[in-house]
């Protein structure tokens, strides 16, 4: 340890000048306020901003000049054997230069610092209202240093050693970059930048070690032998990098791999309308901010891992398909590419398409072999997964197209609501209205069939695709029932107000709303045209949320209990036959009440119909022939 100490004393000693430098540097700031282009910004906030710049690019500069010296200069002036002479060891002799002017760079960017952080720096810190993260800072800085040393040192004796090794640094360092690109460029595009933070810094620190430790094996094993020297490095070196890029690459490809029991809680974004497949959506156990998406099939337990990142994703109208919108470059306006993944027997395996687009909605036909691709100015339809295109047309990109769905596989609908949407921004006109367009793929035209208007906003619907009808429920108005083919409105189907909760249509076409008018929960069930068939009472409730139905006959509700609930429910199952209602468990919440949207009419028995979430993000399954729940995700 003395002669560690020994030799940086000396190191720091022989480069005393540079502390001059750094103190001169430390001056400059207070000049920079008066320069005209930043004199409208405060001016402790400038001069700190130039102190931090030119405290960086002194410790950026020296290190590299210093690393590049140390070593590589002493072995080609031959000074090195003046160190080896004396009774200290390889290793001692290599960190006590390194020490040295690692101290010496650090001591001259607080040099650069001191100065105006005397002066301005508890003023900056008391109005920007924020504790910064000093000791992290501190040791990033610290470590990126250590690494410009590294890397410094490694350039500066391949340089002087002028050997045939440094082609081979050369290829081999093309060779590592290519090997870190592919490892990192997934971690952008699914959008985890904490994650993302992570990798970079663990693989600073690799590098950092491996050029450490090629640096101490030049001098450890070469000693005054420049030629022997230069190949322990580059054998060191190169052996410590790659075995970080391949720990780097199996990580990420740890992380892409999730298993549906690693996942910390789950979200349902979206799911077949049929049979038992669901995506699963959520962070995972070790994978920090990165959100795993997961198909899933809820019978069986098995799953297929899906998009990174976000996009859009539809099923099949028969549950046996899905398909989605993929990132394909670190450009966000980039192109979405388009995968698909087939959900019957065999290997379940996502397919990437040959279709690339900016998707703003995806749809896929009710057999799964065609999608539908809305973009700002056209709407197409591929076959998938050739990529064959089957029709296009244009479209408005002032006008919203919020919804889009198969007919059959030759008929598309889309839904525009105009202006905005169903919500009310202040400055919107008090009434929207629903255009209604249907694309003939055998004809390719697409032409706008009806439009119902005067809709007092803001508005939600509910949609029954099937039968070609829609429900409206104006906050300030009515709940409607309208046929989507002609616009017509065939029935008022009650009064819209507090009171009123969800709506939506059963399966077989009938709609529904549900209200809690005096503290009393009520389900309202109609006939195809609108007449009012009966009306459910399921006891003191301030909300009721309609689901689907996870049997014939049988449709899941959550009841908020009463007016503590707060937005709190009890999973229920109503009879509709004879009108009993069976309470399942307390806080849980029917999921299809949350999709009326993208799942007008789940097939009963489906899986969508049959799932709860809980309040803490877990999901449960309904048996509905024993009325017993399973935990799903997770599993507690």
């Amino acid at each position: 340890m003395r002669g560690i100490v020994a030799i940086a004393r000396r190191e720091i000693f022989e480069r005393r000048i540079a502390f001059l430098a750094a103190a001169l540097l430390g001056l400059l700031p207070f000049l920079a306020p008066l320069l005209p282009a930043v004199r409208h910004y405060g001016a402790g906030d400038v001069r700190l901003f130039a102190a931090a710049f030119f405290a960086i690019v002194f410790a950026g500069t020296q290190s590299l000049i210093l690393g590049g010296s140390t070593i590589g200069r002493d072995l080609s002036e031959r000074r090195l054997g003046f160190y080896f002479a004396r009774p200290v060891s390889a290793g001692a002799i290599w960190a006590g230069k390194f020490l040295g002017i690692w101290l010496m760079v650090l001591s001259g960017a607080a040099i650069i610092l001191l100065p105006v952080s005397v002066l301005d720096f508890s003023r900056w810190a008391a109005s920007a209202g924020v504790t910064p993260r000093w000791g992290e800072m501190a040791l990033l800085f610290a470590g990126a240093v250590i690494l410009c040393l590294g890397l410094g040192n490694l350039i500066g004796t391949a340089l002087r050693a002028r050997s045939a090794w440094l082609a081979g640094d050369i290829v081999f360092l093309a060779i590592f970059a290519f090997a870190v690109f592919r490892s990192v460029a997934p971690l952008v595009m699914a959008e985890a930048p904490r994650l993302l933070e992570y990798v970079l810094i663990g693989l600073a620190t690799a590098i950092a070690i491996a050029l450490l430790a090629s640096g101490f094996a030049q001098v450890a094993i070469g000693r005054t032998d420049g030629a022997r020297g230069n190949r322990a490095r580059f054998v060191v070196l190169w052996l410590l990098l790659f075995a970080a890029a391949g720990l780097s690459a199996g990580y990420v490809r740890w992380v892409f791999s999730p298993s549906p029991a690693d996942l910390l809680s789950a979200s349902l974004p979206v799911a077949a309308p049929s049979g038992r497949w669901i995506e699963l959506n959520g962070y995972a156990r070790g994978r920090v901010d990165f959100r795993a998406s997961l198909l899933y099939d809820v019978a069986t337990g098995n799953y297929a891992w899906a998009l990174s990142g976000r996009g859009a994703m539809a099923f099949s109208g028969d549950g046996r398909a899905a398909a989605w919108a993929e990132r394909s470059g670190f450009d966000r306006r980039a192109p979405l590419d388009i995968w698909i993944c087939r959900l019957e027997t065999g290997p379940i395996r996502p397919v990437r398409t040959p279709l690339s687009a900016r998707v703003w909605n995806i749809a896929m036909s009710p057999e799964g072999s065609r999608v539908a691709l809305v973009e700002s100015k056209t709407v197409s339809v591929f076959e998938v997964p050739s990529g064959r295109l089957v029709a296009s047309a244009a479209v408005d990109s002032e006008k919203n197209y919020h919804r889009v769905v198969f007919l059959g596989k030759e008929k598309l609908r889309l839904y525009r609501l105009w202006p905005g949407g169903p919500a009310s921004p202040l400055n919107s006109p008090a009434f929207g209205s629903i255009g209604v367009l249907d694309f003939d793929l055998a004809a390719r035209t697409l032409r706008e069939t009806a439009s119902i208007e005067n809709i007092r906003r803001p508005y939600s619907l509910a949609f029954d695709d099937r039968h070609e009808h829609l429900i409206a429920l104006e906050k300030e108005g009515s709940v409607s029932l309208f046929d989507v083919s002609n616009g017509q409105r065939l029935a008022t189907l009650g009064s819209s107000g507090r009171d009123v909760g969800s709506k939506g249509f059963l399966f077989d076409g009938r709609p529904m709303f549900s209200e809690t008018k005096g503290g009393i929960g009520r389900v309202h069930l109609f006939d195809r045209n609108g007449g009012e068939e009966r009306i459910f009472e399921v006891g003191p409730a301030s909300l009721v949320r309609l689901g689907a139905e996870p049997a014939a006959g049988r449709l899941a509700l959550g009841v908020g209990p009463g007016p503590e609930a707060a937005g709190f429910s009890d999973a229920s199952v109503l009879d509709l036959e004879n009108g009993s209602l069976f309470r399942l468990r307390s806080h849980l919440s029917p999921v299809a009440a949350q999709m009326r949207w993208r799942i007008p009419q789940p097939q009963p028995g489906s899986a969508i119909s049959r799932l709860f979430s809980r309040n803490d993000g877990g999901l449960v399954l309904l048996d509905p022939s024993t009325n017993t729940l399973k935990a799903l995700f997770p599993g507690r």
